[in-house]
């Protein structure tokens, strides 16, 4: 895998002066109900909100559930489809990225065809690199990509690795999610090894981590650290069911529970986020009252 501070020196490069190329953060688990949406989510609200940075987070997952969790925030601006802009020789993410009321953030809007793009990909030439061409028109004009993956490691996801510039894991503290980073890193070192275009695996994030199992959590650490030895955080996102109501809602913990647990772990994760990638000095947050 690339290392962290070639990584960086490659992202300062980019980065430096007019014309300076987003960062691209993908956000993938091989298996569903680990968080990863709800990260993605927060992750991207987190930057627009409250750092003031313009993030485009594109909805790789058919399932369609960054719509959902940002159900009261979404505008209907295009009819055109992510997995028709994919699939064209000269599609651009630009076609289908839509505003929303939150100031800064734009989506790609839910899309259940991304089902039949996954299996049409497989004749693809080239498909490992179809997300990247798609990506590079709309690199300039913001300060972050997020990537929500779909929960495999199928045609998408492996294009998504391939265009980011790094790869957050969030895991449940379960032993299945052992074996799926497991995967995911055995995945990395396969994409270095065969295009020299692994991102570098910014860490692995335990979510729904119900502090009151002690042991069980402290055996799947121990466990991870072995597996992805100094990159499991330290940061933890824990179960709470303010998450739960404001999927709901159609809406961030941030605006359900602002100074909760869950809403100030977010905040945590971004601002290691920010570090790692780079996204300029540390400015004061717009907290909610």
């Amino acid at each position: 895998m690339v290392s962290l501070s070639r990584a960086q020196d490659i992202l300062r490069r980019k980065r430096g002066g007019t014309g300076a190329e987003a960062p691209i953060l993908a956000v993938a688990a091989q298996k569903g109900g680990v968080g990863k949406t709800t990260t993605s989510v927060h992750l991207a609200w987190s930057l627009a909100k409250e750092y003031h940075r313009k993030v485009l987070l594109v909805d790789l997952d058919a399932q369609g559930h960054v719509g959902a969790h940002l159900l009261k925030h979404a505008r209907v601006e295009t009819t055109k489809k992510l997995g028709s802009c994919l699939m064209e020789r000269r599609g651009s993410i630009a076609d289908v990225a839509v505003s929303t009321n939150v100031d800064k953030l734009h989506i790609t809007r839910p899309d259940k065809g991304l089902h039949h793009v996954e299996i049409q990909l497989n004749t693809k030439i080239g498909k490992e690199f179809v997300l990247e061409k798609a990506l590079a028109p709309v690199r300039e004009q913001y300060d972050i990509i997020i990537l929500d993956c779909p929960p495999n490691l199928g045609n998408l996801t492996v294009s998504a690795l391939v265009a980011a510039t790094a790869v957050l894991v969030p895991a449940d503290p379960g032993h299945l999610a052992i074996q799926g980073v497991e995967d995911i890193v055995e995945t990395l070192d396969l994409l270095d090894e065969t295009f020299q275009k692994a991102p570098e695996l910014l860490g692995v994030v335990l979510c729904r981590v119900d502090r009151r199992s002690r042991a069980l959590n402290q055996e799947i650490r121990e466990q991870l650290t072995r597996i992805v030895p100094g990159s499991l955080l330290d940061i933890v996102i824990p179960a709470q069911s303010a998450v739960a109501r404001a999927q709901l809602k159609g809406t961030s913990v941030f605006e359900v529970d602002p100074q909760g647990p869950a809403a100030n772990a977010y905040r945590e994760l971004t601002e290691m986020v920010m570090g790692q990638l780079s996204l300029g000095t540390r400015v004061a947050r717009v907290r909610s009252a």
